[in-house]
């Protein structure tokens, strides 16, 4: 589960604290967001400016892929047995 989303203003006034000298430790401790993603916000905001703290959306997470498998021990369903469906093999070929 993913956290909450702050808005770029309220990101920008932490940045602009942080520049006049509070620590991003202080930071997390007044604001309770983790001290790692204001790290994160800083870095982005200091090679971007402004920019670099508009939120970033992931790639979508798709599960393993299936591979196909061209398998001489076909079974009644078309399928081989050799392969499961993650792509990893069961047993010895």
């Amino acid at each position: 589960m993913r956290g909450v989303a702050y808005a770029i203003g309220e990101r920008e006034l932490l940045m602009r604290l942080h520049e006049q000298g509070i620590s991003l430790s202080a930071l997390s401790r007044q604001t309770g967001i983790r001290r790692e993603l204001l790290s994160r916000w800083w870095k982005r905001f200091r090679e971007q400016g402004r920019a670099g703290l508009e939120p970033r959306s992931r790639p979508a997470r798709g599960g393993r892929s299936i591979r196909q498998v061209s398998c001489r021990k076909k079974s009644s369903n078309g399928f081989c047995n050799c392969v499961n469906v993650a792509g990893g093999r069961r047993g010895s070929p």
